[in-house]
């Protein structure tokens, strides 16, 4: 329900959004997101570990979030857009016993750090997008959505089983093959070095200069939206983490509190849409509602 939910408001917020201005060239004078991205991961500054809430020094992190691999270390890295809002992330690619990855992401003058296990971001491609799989039955590709010192997966093309989606609305298998990740769009992996952070973050060439990739009324106004909702990911992890009351209450909070931000967004809509457009987003929206209850009901059955 999360995600089916989740990825429709994310439909519903393109709607509403222009173009921001491009980042400004970094070069000689790289950005303060690159600046700060590069002070952390040459341990001069300190980032927020999301995952344990305290500020930590990148080469304190990496020996206990990896318990079982006191050697563990970064090895490469990846400059790239990994939300489409125009700030580049670093992703840390990391050596350890079952690999996994430190995303690196500049907000609010401070580094955050988010870990990831391998498996939940894979063939990182240049425009953010990434593979995750939860099983041979169960790939999406899609693109972080950071909320808070939390981040969601903003996924558009995936599969359950032996049925394909895109936006949530089955697709045949050929169609989702053509939104599935190209092996030679993946993204340039640089050997975790003093000389590369140099090189390709604070003397990072001006064109390769991130471009905005997602349309928002401004970064600001939408990142802002979008650190509002981070309390409804978290209710929703606490959905399993004890009892089946307990459960089901969170469960139910969770699905009225997306059914309130979907209303709120509606009614924006309303007022901006044309009434042309506006048919064919009750449109849309009532396919969406359909296929929800549809899977939902198969869900039910198969008692997942």
């Amino acid at each position: 329900m999360k995600k089916i939910i989740t990825s429709f408001m994310a439909a519903c917020l393109l709607f509403i959004s222009v173009y921001p201005a491009s980042v400004s060239a970094a070069g000689k004078n790289p950005s303060p997101a690159l600046q700060a991205l590069a002070a952390v991961m040459m341990n001069k500054a300190e980032l927020f570990d999301t995952d344990n809430n305290k500020t930590v020094y990148l080469n304190n992190l990496l020996k206990y979030i990896i318990e079982y691999d006191p050697a563990a270390k970064a090895d490469s890295f990846a400059v790239v857009d990994l939300d489409g809002d125009g700030t580049p992330e670093v992703v840390l690619s990391l050596d350890c016993h079952g690999g996994g990855y430190e995303v690196l992401r500049y907000a609010n003058d401070k580094v955050f750090g988010y870990n990831l296990v391998f498996r939940a971001m894979q063939w990182l491609q240049k425009d953010g997008s990434f593979n995750c799989t939860g099983g041979a039955d169960y790939n999406y590709t899609g693109k972080m959505r950071f909320l808070g010192t939390t981040w969601d997966l903003d996924d558009r093309a995936y599969e359950e089983g032996n049925s394909t989606y895109f936006d949530d609305v089955p697709i045949d298998e050929k169609t989702f093959s053509k939104y599935w990740l190209d092996e030679n769009n993946e993204v340039n992996w640089q050997d975790f070095s003093k000389d590369n952070i140099m090189k390709w973050i604070i003397n990072r060439p001006a064109n390769l200069d991130i471009k905005p990739a997602l349309p928002k009324t401004t970064i600001a106004a939408r990142q802002k939206y979008l650190d509002g909702l981070a309390d409804l990911v978290l209710l929703n992890s606490l959905s399993y983490s004890v009892g089946h009351d307990y459960s089901n209450a969170n469960a139910e909070k969770y699905y009225k509190g997306w059914d309130a931000e979907l209303n709120k967004i509606y009614k924006l809509l309303s007022k901006r849409l044309s009434a042309a457009d506006m048919e064919k987003l009750r449109v849309s929206e009532r396919q969406w509602i359909k296929n929800r209850d549809q899977r939902g009901n198969q869900s039910y059955i198969l008692g997942t």
